[in-house]
C-alpha cells in the first residue's frame, strides 16, 4: 500500500514536507486509512493471521514468584512452612533509599508486577467463586424457578421479582438503631431476597479486609507485621501433624448478627486462596485451614434453611468439607463460643443496635459488647464492618479498658472494592476491668 500525504492526500511525500498549508478531505481520508490499516496489523501481529489474547493466570503468577521468594529462606526452620504471599512479598522486599534508585529501579518494577498479580489473582478467584455459589444458593432457595424473561409466568421469582420491604426496614434500622423487624410479614421471602442481593457485596468487604488490609499508616507501603497479617496467620493451611482433636486446623469464627452466614462465607474463600497459591512440594502437602463458624442472629429460626443451604454451596465450591458453620439464637451461648473463637466479626450490626447500647463517658457500659470484649481470650480478634463511622471512637475507648489494640479505616490504606467503615480489635492482654467498674471514671 502506498503512503499518502495526511495534509493534501498525494502520493510521493510526507506532511512535514507537502507544500499544502492547510488540510484537505483526501488528506484526512488518508490518515483514516493509514490508522485502520495500523490496527490491522496490531490484531495480526503483523503476521496477517489473526491473534488471541492469553488472559495472564495470576494465581500461578503468585505461586510461581511465591515459590522464588521462600528459596531465600532455605535452610530456615520456615522454610517448608505455609507463608502469607503479602507478608513473604513485602518482607523480601527492600525499600529503596534515593541514592539506590537507579540501581534498583528494575527490583521496584518487579515488585510492583508481584503486588499486581497478588490483588489479581484474589480478587478473580473470589469473583469467580462467589457468583457460582450464589447460583448454587439460588437453585436451592429458589428450586422451582424457570428460566423465562416473563416474571409472571415463573412460579417463584428470582430476587430481582420479590418484595424490597428488607431494604426499606434496614435503613430504618440504621436511622432509628433498632434492629430490622420482619414478623409481620413473609420472613422467608423477605430474607432469601436479602441474602441474594447482598451475598456477593457483604463476603466481599470481608475477604478483602482480610486479604488487602495491611495494618500500616496510610501512605506507606504494607508491612509483613500489620494486624491483617496476623489474620491471615490464623488461615494459612496447617503444615505440621495435628493432635487427635485435629485442633491445629481449625479456625473458630463467632459471627455475630451473621444472618445466613456471609462471614463463614468470605473467611472460608479467603483461607482457600491461601492454600491455592501455596507451592507444591512433594515433601510438603498443604491442608486447607478448616473454618468453624457459628452464628449468632435474633432471627435464627427464620435464618436456618439459608444457613444450611449456604453451607452447603460453599463447601461443594472449595471442596473442603471440614469448613462448617452453625446457627444459634443470641442468647447466653454466645459468651460461651466468644471466649474460645480466634475470630469474633460483625457486619452492619452495631449501628442497627445503636439504641440499646447505654454510653457513660465515652464508653459503652453494662452490654453485650462489653461482655464480648472481657469474655474472648488474648490473641483473638474482632472485626467490625458498617455503614458509619459514628460508635468506632467508643468502641476503641471502650475496648482499650479490656486489653484490646484497635486498628480503623483511619489508619489502613483505602481497599479497593473494600468496606468503607471498619474496624480490627486485637486482644492482647487482659486488664484488671474490675477496677473500672468499682470506680468508673
Amino acid at each position: 500500500m502506498v503512503r499518502k500525504c495526511f495534509r493534501c492526500g498525494q502520493p510521493g511525500h510526507e506532511k512535514s514536507d507537502c507544500g499544502s498549508i492547510l488540510s484537505n478531505r483526501q488528506g484526512e481520508e488518508a490518515f483514516e486509512a493509514f490508522k485502520s490499516r495500523r490496527q490491522e496489523l496490531k490484531a495480526t501481529n503483523n503476521t496477517g493471521a489473526p491473534t488471541t489474547r492469553t488472559e495472564r493466570d495470576h494465581t500461578q503468577s503468585v505461586r510461581v514468584w511465591m515459590t522464588e521468594l521462600r528459596a531465600g529462606l532455605e535452610g530456615h526452620s520456615e522454610a517448608h512452612d505455609a507463608h502469607d504471599p503479602l507478608a513473604l512479598l513485602t518482607h523480601t522486599h527492600t525499600v529503596l533509599s534515593s541514592n539506590e534508585i537507579g540501581i534498583h529501579q528494575r527490583d521496584a518494577e518487579i515488585h510492583a508486577a508481584r503486588l499486581n498479580d497478588y490483588h489479581h489473582a484474589h480478587r478473580e478467584q473470589f469473583e469467580s467463586k462467589i457468583l457460582r455459589i450464589r447460583e448454587t444458593l439460588r437453585t436451592k432457595l429458589y428450586p422451582h424457578a424457570i428460566q423465562t424473561d416473563d416474571p409472571a409466568l415463573d412460579p417463584d421469582p428470582p430476587p430481582s421479582e420479590a418484595p424490597q420491604n428488607w431494604l426499606t426496614e434496614l435503613t430504618n434500622a440504621v436511622k432509628s438503631g433498632n434492629p430490622a423487624d420482619f414478623s409481620n410479614r413473609d420472613p422467608c421471602l423477605e430474607l432469601r431476597s436479602y441474602t441474594m442481593e447482598k451475598i456477593i457485596t457483604r463476603c466481599r468487604y470481608l475477604h478483602h479486609l482480610i486479604l488487602e488490609g495491611s495494618g500500616c499508616e496510610r501512605g506507606r507501603e504494607p508491612g509483613p507485621d500489620g494486624v491483617s497479617s496476623r489474620i491471615r496467620r490464623l488461615l494459612l493451611p496447617p503444615t505440621g501433624p495435628c493432635n487427635e482433636h485435629g485442633e491445629n486446623r481449625v479456625t473458630r469464627i463467632c459471627s455475630i448478627g451473621g444472618g445466613p452466614g456471609f462471614d463463614h462465607v468470605a473467611i472460608s474463600l479467603a483461607a482457600h486462596f491461601l492454600h491455592s497459591v501455596q507451592p507444591i512440594r512433594e515433601n510438603n502437602n498443604h491442608r486447607t485451614r478448616s473454618i468453624v463458624t457459628q452464628v449468632f442472629d435474633l432471627y435464627s429460626a427464620d435464618w436456618e434453611p439459608i444457613v444450611t443451604a449456604l453451607g452447603e454451596a460453599c463447601r461443594n465450591e472449595i471442596g473442603n468439607d471440614s469448613c462448617k458453620m452453625t446457627n444459634h439464637f443470641a442468647d447466653s451461648a454466645l459468651l460461651d463460643a466468644v471466649a474460645i473463637v480466634d475470630i469474633v466479626v460483625f457486619q452492619f450490626v452495631l449501628h442497627e443496635n445503636a439504641a440499646h447500647f447505654a454510653v457513660r463517658n465515652g464508653r459503652f457500659v453494662e452490654s453485650v459488647l462489653n461482655d464480648v470484649l472481657e469474655t474472648a481470650k488474648v490473641g483473638s480478634f474482632i472485626m467490625g464492618i458498617d455503614s458509619s463511622h459514628a460508635l468506632w471512637p467508643i468502641l476503641k475507648n471502650t475496648a482499650l479498658e479490656y486489653g484490646w489494640s484497635c486498628t480503623n479505616d483511619q489508619d489502613l490504606n483505602p481497599i479497593l472494592f473494600g468496606p468503607k467503615s471498619f474496624i480490627i480489635l486485637e486482644r492482647e492482654c487482659v486488664t484488671p476491668i474490675h477496677i473500672y467498674k468499682l470506680y468508673p471514671i
